[in-house]
């Protein structure tokens, strides 16, 4: 590419950024990693603390291609305080080398309710609402743009602009508040045992759903108008045991889950299932995206292909009883491009880190031993 064209390249690239920014919003594949980031409903659903960092490459081959991370912690709330949970998620998304960038930062609040306490099979229901609301940042690097009135009609070369700098400051950046809920429903499938007066969970199931930009903000930078779109996401999951009738096994299992998206406005679709499978301190899982609801057609975007590793420890405190659950987790991402983009791309990697914190309230252990982890349900 010849020197003059890179810097007009940069513009072109910033522009239809621009404009798949305004349609679509980052989206993360980890999402069981990170669930605040789907649904602020989630938050302090299944441990007492989670941190989290996430990062992504898209398409790593093309020349001033998309970045993504995020930093995400939540903490759950005892009972006295309505149960549910807080938490906070910071986003960066960057396009065109850092030329056009969106920062984010959310607040997260779920409030819990147990719908059957005295059922036998249904006390440890949860059903959970949340809200969430931050700032965003929307803002161009002025400094790196090229005005028309830059380029030679005949040399290419690039000279100064009519336009200064401080005039495209008060256009090129734009900050606008954001706001979005989310409702959850958690629910266990039992199995009588040998006695038959005693269940035993073998399957948990779980549906939510959010609707977020709810204020539909402007977020349109030099001088236009650009609603972002609302959008509509419903999720659902299912989480099996490997080995149902071992204690210390209970965190292996197989799980499946679907999420559809949609934003309204320009009626963009997202639609992701699969599934993860974890054994031992490993899993292994295949995702299938596309862009629309149908489960078979022409429109379909990646194959992902998912692997992690965790690291489990139990924190014992002076009387040798487990006190702490902990959980660290590195999980690794590759989307394998199937769409037109397919061998020019290189696809996308996304990594994610976490560490997760459980107290000995939220389960229960084997007096004897002091040890048989037992969940009241099972999830990723």
């Amino acid at each position: 590419m010849r020197p003059f064209l890179r810097p007009l390249f940069l513009l072109l690239l910033a522009i239809s950024s621009y404009s798949i920014s305004k349609g679509q919003d980052v989206h993360f594949s980890q999402f069981y990693n990170q669930p605040l980031i789907l649904n602020p409903a989630f938050a302090g659903l299944n441990y007492d603390l989670r941190v989290g960092v996430q990062g992504q490459k898209l398409y790593y081959k093309i020349p001033y291609s998309f970045s993504a991370s995020n930093f995400v912690i939540d903490k759950s709330l005892p009972l006295a305080a309505g149960g549910g949970g807080i938490g906070l998620l910071v986003t960066q998304d960057v396009a065109g080398a850092g030329l056009l960038k969106t920062n984010s930062a959310e607040l997260a609040y779920s409030y819990k309710i147990v719908p059957f306490p005295a059922s036998v099979t249904r006390k440890y229901d949860v059903l959970q609402f949340g809200l969430k609301f931050g700032a965003y940042q929307h803002s161009i690097d002025a400094s790196r743009l090229i005005l028309n009135d830059q380029l030679d009609p005949v040399a290419g070369l690039v000279r100064s602009s009519a336009s200064s700098l401080t005039d495209l400051a008060s256009i090129n950046n734009k900050i606008y508040p954001d706001f979005s809920v989310g409702a959850l429903y958690r629910f266990n499938h039992y199995k009588r045992g040998k006695d038959r007066n005693i269940r035993k969970i073998n399957a948990t199931q779980l549906i939510s759903v959010s609707y977020s930009h709810m204020m539909r903000p402007d977020e349109g930078l030099l001088n236009t108008i650009g609603a972002l779109p609302s959008r509509l996401s419903l999720h659902y999951s299912l989480a099996l045991p490997l080995h149902p009738h071992s204690r210390d096994r209970m965190n292996e299992l197989i799980y499946l889950a679907a999420i559809y998206q949609m934003q309204f406005g320009n009626r963009f679709q997202e639609m992701m299932y699969g599934a993860n499978i974890k054994e031992r301190n490993v899993y292994f899982g295949l995702w299938w995206r596309k862009r629309n609801f149908y489960p078979i057609n022409k429109n379909v975007d990646a194959l992902i292909f998912a692997t992690g590793v965790e690291y489990i420890k139990m924190h014992n405190n002076k009387s040798k009883v487990i006190h702490n659950y902990i959980a660290y987790r590195f999980g690794y991402n590759y989307d394998f491009t199937v769409n037109r983009l397919i061998g020019a791309s290189g696809g996308s990697h996304e990594i994610s880190l976490s560490f997760c914190l459980l107290s000995r309230k939220k389960f229960k252990f084997d007096a004897d031993k002091g040890k048989g982890l037992r969940s009241n349900c099972y999830y990723f």
